[in-house]
């Protein structure tokens, strides 16, 4: 039996852990945080005499998008349920507002939406996913988001109040910016598939239940521990820790790749420049009761508020619409990138995450990375951002997959 230490307790390292488990090997999982990573910035408050759960940030996916999550949750027998997708875009700078449901099947509802009777944002955007399917079967999608945008004549509005928006605060979760420079061929796929007639789920009981079945696998963890250093020497790994050093046959690291560098010390310079050189961006998510990030009028209000400015665009959940299984209790909020803080008093609990994002070297990355994970070394590495595609869930598990092959 292999003594394995995991670093890390996002849904990566959880994975990794549960697959090395069954493979028969002994599981250390090392967490700085308090509890494991995937549901560490949860919440569980008391209001209205009602005791409630939530996830921070909220989590969703799609079964076509994400099916070796929906697989692993399957196996896991964890239950899930439909996300109601009504969503409301108004732009500061024109006034301009848009409200729709999408159906369960909204692919129907989008093939049908060209005509002069149809909402200018939804044409738009059929007219967007009938062009990509063309063009990502015909192999012909290059460059960036923004370049493939405007090379098809999509106007700004239709891009700054509601596409870009859409994209960067909810699936992407990163600036606006960022999401023009995604290489086009990932986000059209993405939307492609997004687009199915599965619609959205989330995880009936959040993310600690998902938590809760993963962790089993593990034989020994430590949270609160703040692992110094990982040294690879002589085919063991050297994991020190408060003063501690434990020797390990194999290590895992599933953390930031932006924290390799420092957990790591001895790698060869060109395994940090590859490790140091995927990006991130800092957002911040903020729950709360300030009605004053909803619409005026209770009416109007949408599980998926979003508005826009010239400077960027934010997202608030409903909660209370998006957490069906909650009881009847006062509206609570979640904020994705929020303009401005919530009023005193009004804040429930917050977070600044750290986002990978993707761009036009990462192809070149990810390459590299692989490369990394096969060289004959006890140190392997996973995470969201250590495969193709939009970092998800879904990245993070696949990367867990490769690595304990």
């Amino acid at each position: 039996m292999s003594k394995i230490a995991i670093i890390g307790s996002g849904i990566a390292g959880l994975v990794a852990a549960r697959i090395s488990k069954l493979q028969g090997h002994h599981v250390t999982l090392f967490e700085k945080q308090a509890s494991p990573g995937m549901g560490a910035h949860g919440f569980d408050l008391q209001i209205d005499g009602h005791q409630i759960l939530g996830d921070l940030p909220s989590r969703m996916f799609n079964r076509e998008l994400w099916p070796n999550v929906t697989e692993l949750y399957d196996e896991l027998n964890i239950e899930y349920e439909t996300v109601s997708a009504s969503q409301r875009f108004f732009d500061r700078a024109s006034g301009r507002s848009f409200s729709f449901a999408l159906p369960l099947d909204w692919k129907a509802k989008l093939n049908a939406a060209i005509g002069a009777q149809s909402p200018p944002m939804l044409s738009s955007l059929s007219r967007l996913q009938q062009q990509a399917a063309k063009d990502l079967a015909n192999g012909i999608v290059a460059g960036t988001f923004s370049d493939y945008l405007r090379q098809h004549g999509f106007g700004d509005e239709f891009l700054r109040e509601f596409l870009f928006p859409a994209l960067s605060a909810t699936v992407c979760t990163c600036s606006d910016q960022a999401i023009g420079n995604y290489p086009a061929s990932i986000l059209l796929d993405a939307m492609q598939k997004i687009a199915s007639r599965d619609g959205l789920w989330r995880v009936s009981n959040g993310s600690s239940a998902v938590v809760a079945s993963l962790i089993q696998s593990v034989d020994e963890l430590r949270c609160s521990t703040n692992v110094t250093s990982v040294i690879e020497d002589t085919g063991a790994v050297n994991v020190s820790f408060e003063g501690v050093d434990q020797i390990f046959d194999r290590v895992i690291v599933a953390t930031q790749a932006n924290h390799v560098a420092n957990l790591c010390p001895n790698l060869p310079d060109s395994i940090q420049t590859v490790m140091g050189g995927f990006e991130y961006e800092d957002v911040s998510v903020i729950v709360h009761t300030d009605q004053q990030f909803m619409p005026e009028h209770e009416r109007n209000w949408s599980v998926f508020n979003f508005e826009t400015s010239h400077s960027g665009s934010m997202c608030t959940v409903w909660l209370n619409r998006f957490h069906t299984q909650w009881p009847p209790v006062s509206p609570i909020f979640q904020t994705i990138k929020p303009f401005e803080n919530p009023s005193l008093g009004s804040i429930i609990c917050s977070a600044n995450l750290q986002r990978p994002v993707v761009t036009s070297s990462s192809q070149e990355l990810w390459q590299s990375l692989t490369e990394i994970n096969q060289r004959e070394s006890q140190i392997k590495f996973c995470g969201s951002y250590a495969v193709p595609g939009i970092p998800l869930l879904e990245s993070a598990v696949v990367s867990a997959q490769q690595v304990t092959r």
